[in-house]
């Protein structure tokens, strides 16, 4: 799904050799036949296929908040119900 999304980093020929030889086969691994990692992404989707709130962040650390989720699906709940708390 993240290569649908152009979600993906090509691992670097000198990273490949260096991976490589601690006998890591990132390509077997992630089944891509390639030397690519996913981008991490969060993505708040509605219903009818809207993205409500999303996050891509090469740094797999940062993420999005999961306030910030709840927050996005609040949101959600209010524009479909048309109510507000």
């Amino acid at each position: 799904m993240s290569a649908t999304f152009g979600l993906v980093l090509r691992v670097p020929g000198e990273m490949v050799r260096i991976v490589a030889s601690f006998g890591r086969d990132i390509p077997a691994r992630h089944g891509t036949g390639g030397w690519l990692l996913p981008i991490p992404a969060t993505d708040v989707v509605d219903a009818d296929g809207t993205a409500v709130a999303a996050t891509v962040d090469p740094d797999f650390t940062r993420r999005m908040d999961p306030e910030d989720v709840l927050a996005a699906l609040e949101r959600m709940r209010e524009v479909r119900t048309g109510t507000t708390r």
